[in-house]
């Protein structure tokens, strides 16, 4: 009998490493997605959507169908060679469908004009549950400079 149940041990464990391993492969390939302040390109407007979406998706993983609403980029008043990007942004509850609105606020340091670097993300929304992910924009940022 102990014989018999070895194998089936052993696929099991073959099946979970298996697993682990597909996953681990979808984890980097949504990593690659993620833009980068560095190469942000020409197409401003698209590069913020696409910073806004990722946003979204990293405070709320949950959240379907979200859409860019607006942008704007200020000066910083404080310091020069800083900006602020203010990225409004809309997704629905997963369950409920109900639209929330979220505003994003990231500071930016602008000293190198061809490759910015993230300072900070401030994340609002309207979303009564408080099931923002925020230690999930630690590592975005981190991503945004890379």
């Amino acid at each position: 009998m102990a014989i018999l149940s070895l194998p089936r041990w052993t696929a099991g464990f073959m099946v979970v490493l298996a697993f682990f391993g597909i996953l681990s492969v979808c984890v980097f390939a949504a990593d690659d997605q993620v833009p980068t302040f560095k190469k942000r390109g020409d197409a401003e407007k698209k590069f913020y959507e696409e910073v806004g979406l990722a946003v979204i998706k990293a405070v709320h993983p949950t959240g379907v169908n979200a859409t860019f609403m607006s942008h704007e980029l200020r000066d910083d008043k404080l310091k020069a060679d800083r900006k602020e990007l203010m990225i409004k942004m809309e997704y629905k509850g997963p369950v409920t469908r109900k639209v929330f609105e979220s505003e994003i606020t990231i500071k930016l340091d602008t000293r190198n004009k061809d490759a910015w670097e993230v300072l900070h993300i401030d994340y609002k929304d309207n979303n009564s549950i408080k099931s923002a992910n925020l230690a999930n924009l630690e590592r975005l940022l981190k991503q945004l400079n890379r």
